[in-house]
């Protein structure tokens, strides 16, 4: 539905910049590090830069140190994976983050965070028996993520989906 795209295009236009860029991302595609990499600078003047993953043993030392919370906790691999995503973009000190939500929004683990921009990309009739029957009812889901004074953009927009962006 757009997420990802949306997400990557972000993070590398704000790379080029000469930022350091934290991107979060699901699902992954071959190595579950592909979900938390960062854009880090060669220079600000080139331009240019390269992408890593978070170490293989940032992620074992991560799992290892908080195993207790997320069993007392009952945390989801989502919730988990997020805390790790945002404890090492904390520990490298990115610039900026870019954090694509999971499949909902209001209730998503991402949305613990107030963001610089929000943005829904679309709306489908997609996970149902989570987000709600009506395109209606998955807007009011994917809204979830929008703050009050944090400026937010909708890819599009349908008749039944315009008025729950709009409130």
């Amino acid at each position: 539905n757009g997420k990802g795209s949306v997400a990557n295009m972000l993070a590398s236009a704000l790379g080029s910049t000469g930022l350091k860029v934290g991107l979060y991302t699901s699902p992954h595609l071959v190595d579950f590090r592909e979900r938390m990499r960062v854009w880090v600078p060669d220079s600000a003047a080139s331009g240019g830069g390269h992408t890593e993953m978070a170490p293989k043993e940032y992620v074992f030392d991560f799992l290892k140190r908080y195993k207790a919370d997320f069993e007392s906790l009952d945390l989801s691999f989502f919730e988990i994976t997020t805390g790790m995503a945002f404890k090492w973009f904390s520990d490298i000190h990115v610039d900026v983050a870019v954090v694509e939500v999971g499949l909902g929004g209001r209730l998503d683990s991402t949305n613990i965070i107030t963001p610089a921009l929000s943005i829904v990309t679309s709306i489908g009739m997609d996970h149902c028996d989570l987000l709600g029957h009506t395109l209606a009812a998955i807007a009011g889901e994917k809204a979830g993520i929008f703050k009050k004074g944090v400026p937010a953009l909708v890819g599009e927009y349908l008749p039944e989906t315009r008025p729950v962006f709009e409130a």
